[in-house]
């Protein structure tokens, strides 16, 4: 950590509700090439950013809707605070994904990560005591080309799967998914998710309400591949998109204000 991030906020807040939009510099720069030395050099400073706009407005009945979206080159946590995730299906297949500022190798530069995102909420008042909102995201994760082709250099099987010739240190197929030819041979991957909750407030400073999630995984590197077998769990053959429902009840006393 050298430099702090740089973030600016501008706000109207009127009846009608509130309109925003923000901006943010990030440190993006990385570390030496190779092994973890100072004798190797490492590739130029380079700083992300990123910028957002939203807004909330008040409807008749006490009705609200709003949204927000959010661009990044190189500092997608400000976009989306999902970060590298598995998720298997049984023992069929498994999606998987992950986001980092950016991507070098030895003597490049650093390639910034494209992210963007986009959100939005209604929420009705049904009376005093019932409301029900529903919701839904979607976020996009881009490497890019070069920032791709560095990744597939290191990857297991890409050579053939690819077409992309290995770069020394390769990880061993062993202990690491081995790309196979039918692979998407792509980094970038996708989610969404879409919900809605139901509360009641009985009365005054009580929330008693039921939410329900469904969460949507548009995997990296879809397709034909190894990923071997984890304590009990055999090996996989396929990577594929997954999807989660989940639904949470809450009951919550509220004391102030």
């Amino acid at each position: 950590f050298r430099v702090p991030d740089v973030i600016a906020n501008l706000r109207l807040d009127q009846a009608w509700g509130f309109a925003g939009i923000s901006a943010a510099l990030h440190d993006a720069s990385g570390a030496y090439y190779g092994v973890n030395s100072v004798n190797n050099g490492h590739p130029a400073d380079r700083y992300g950013w990123a910028m957002a706009a939203g807004a909330k407005f008040n409807l008749q009945g006490g009705d609200m809707i709003g949204f927000n979206v959010c661009y990044t080159e190189g500092a997608p946590g400000f976009c989306t605070n999902n970060g590298v995730w598995t998720l298997y299906n049984s023992n069929t297949s498994v999606g998987f994904g992950w986001i980092a500022d950016g991507v070098f190798t030895t003597g490049s530069q650093v390639e910034l990560t494209r992210v963007w995102s986009a959100l939005a909420f209604y929420e009705h008042i049904w009376n005093p005591k019932w409301r029900t909102s529903w919701f839904g995201g979607y976020v996009n994760v881009d490497y890019g080309s070069t920032a791709t082709n560095f990744i597939l250099q290191r990857a297991p099987g890409a050579l053939a799967a690819c077409g992309v010739a290995p770069v020394a240190p390769v990880l061993a197929a062993a202990t690491s998914t081995t790309l196979l030819p039918g692979n998407s041979c792509s980094p970038d991957y996708s989610f969404w998710e879409v919900g809605s909750r139901t509360q009641w407030n009985p009365v005054p400073q009580l929330d008693i309400g039921v939410e329900v999630l469904y969460s949507a995984r548009n995997t990296a590197f879809k397709g034909v591949a190894f990923v071997p077998a984890s304590g009990s769990r055999p090996p996989v053959t396929v990577i594929d998109d997954q999807g989660v429902w989940s639904a949470m009840v809450r009951w919550q006393r509220n004391f102030y204000p």
